[in-house]
């Protein structure tokens, strides 16, 4: 009969050593995973970063008029933390990422007013999902700060929008301006 599968350790290097060092790699490890990646609830899930682009490359765009973007999620009593400031037509919004055919734009400036009215703690930023003609795709993108996450899953987000998220309203919102 031969001898059951044993793990040797060097001399002198305790089982408890050996098991905490492979509890704080493992996350590591499990961080690895390929994306996209199937979530519970049937939809693709990215890594923003593999989808970054300069946004040299791409026009800058501006909102066609001032208008009331949705909130963040759905809003039922009206909570001030789920609302979004207003998007005026001052604003500039340069492309960050572009996943298949859309565009996801980010403003610095509407980011600062957010943060005017809102806690910002640096941790995300929210992006918007348009097509090149500025029709806007459901919901927010919120991309969470690599400086603030250290695992690459934890950065996943859907990369399209879930039947919960609000809606924008039909026509483009969005214009480029170069």
């Amino acid at each position: 009969m031969s001898d059951p599968i044993c793990l040797h350790l060097p001399a002198g290097v305790p089982m408890r050593w050996f098991a905490a060092a492979l509890v704080i790699m493992l996350p590591t490890i499990c961080s690895c995973v390929e994306y996209p990646a199937m979530g519970k609830d049937g939809r693709v899930w990215i890594v923003p970063d593999d989808y970054r682009v300069d946004p040299n490359f791409y026009p800058k765009y501006r909102a066609v008029r001032d208008f009331q973007p949705p909130d963040l999620f759905f809003n039922p009593h009206n909570e001030s933390h789920l609302k979004m400031p207003r998007i005026t037509n001052d604003y500039v919004w340069e492309v960050r990422h572009r996943v298949g055919d859309k565009l996801w734009i980010f403003s610095e400036k509407y980011h600062e007013r957010k943060c005017q009215i809102q806690r910002c703690y640096g941790s995300h930023v929210f992006e918007i999902s348009i097509s090149k003609n500025g029709q806007v795709e459901p919901g927010w993108k919120k991309i969470e700060n690599q400086k603030y996450v250290r695992m690459r899953g934890d950065r996943a987000i859907p990369q399209f929008p879930d039947s919960h998220d609000l809606d924008w309203g039909g026509g483009a919102l969005f214009e480029p301006t170069e």
